[in-house]
């Protein structure tokens, strides 16, 4: 060889590989050539000093921090028992946490949004004075409820005009001025009757909203004591019959063919099921039952035929009870009765 001292050989014993740009490992400082100058492929017995990795907890993916000397497994253990946020064992905590304040929402965010006015928390959809109905003033704080607000204006107008119409056609109205005294004449003053302008019947959203409740209020109030002089009690609804009664009343009224009649599948299901029992069925109606039969179609006939063989089956493996002789005598009736179904 010309250059006998150019290059390495792979220190990798199964390669000893001739190479004229070796890679020194870092850690174990020994030459390798190009598939062996890592890690892995040499096995360096040093590599845990230079290959620095940090484990990930495997309940909230969160990379735990693992000191020289320290074992990973340990550590992230460790972490779970203790600060790990997805532990099974550990309650979790909420997110939604602050509920808004409105009467009658159950939302709750996120985030704390609270009114500029009234300091109370709110939701989205409730940020806004006017959509939770602020009691402490009823001007908008931002360009939203600024523009909610221009949007109400044309319908709140044209709602007072519709009332003030109303209350025209009914009758006049009394002005601030206009006291009649006890015995129906003005008082000195000469008070007279006459409209009130739509200047004094200004009133904010809000104010005609309370003005609206109390008034129902009232009239609420004013019907129960009508009620109460007149001595009518509240009526109780009456009591639900049970599916026994209803079941019983389907089939009579099949008997009778009766105008009003309908076909009722849970009250035909009801009646397959407990046919066989004297006390939801008894005798008097059970020939009318023997009857509704022959006209079953389908799988609801089949399905009644199999039944009663199956119920025949049993009582005869088992031993005849004295106290069921009703019931067999209704099961033989059913199947003596299969011809028609």
């Amino acid at each position: 060889m010309e250059f006998p001292d150019l290059g390495k050989h792979c220190s990798e014993k199964t390669c000893k590989q001739l190479d004229f740009l070796p890679v020194k490992c870092d850690a174990c400082k020994q030459d390798f050539c190009k598939d062996h100058f890592t890690y892995a492929a040499h096995k360096c017995p040093f590599a845990f000093q230079k290959d620095v990795q940090v484990p990930v907890c495997p309940l909230c993916n969160t990379p735990i921090p693992v000191k020289k000397g320290q074992i990973p497994d340990v550590v992230v253990s460790d972490h779970i028992d203790r600060d790990c946020d997805s532990h099974p064992g550990k309650k979790k905590e909420k997110i939604f946490i602050y509920r808004c304040s409105k009467e009658g929402c159950k939302k709750k965010e996120m985030l704390q949004m609270a009114c500029a006015q009234c300091h109370g928390n709110f939701c989205i959809q409730h940020r806004h004075p006017l959509d939770h109905s602020c009691r402490h003033g009823s001007r908008p704080t931002v360009k939203a409820g600024m523009a909610q607000q221009k949007r109400k204006v044309p319908e709140v107008t044209e709602k007072k005009n519709k009332k003030l119409k109303k209350a025209s056609a009914e009758g006049p109205l009394l002005g601030p001025e206009a006291v009649p005294s006890v015995d129906g004449a003005s008082s000195k003053g000469g008070a007279v009757l006459r409209p009130v302008p739509d200047a004094e019947l200004e009133l904010s959203p809000e104010e005609q909203r309370v003005l609206e409740r109390k008034l129902k209020k009232e009239r609420k109030k004013e019907e129960r004591q009508r009620l109460r002089e007149a001595g009518l009690a509240a009526q109780h609804p009456p009591a639900r019959r049970s599916g026994a009664e209803l079941a019983l009343d389907y089939l009579c009224a099949w008997a009778q063919k009766h105008k009003n009649w309908r076909f009722q599948k849970t009250r035909q299901t009801w009646l397959l099921l407990h046919m066989y029992d004297r006390d939801k069925v008894p005798d008097e109606h059970f020939s009318t039952m023997l009857a509704y039969l022959e006209g079953l179609q389908g799988r609801a006939r089949e399905l009644t035929v199999q039944k009663a063989e199956a119920l025949m089956r049993e009582l005869d493996e088992e031993d005849p009870d004295p106290l069921l002789p009703g019931r067999v005598q209704r099961i033989r009736q059913t199947l003596l009765g299969r011809r028609q179904l």
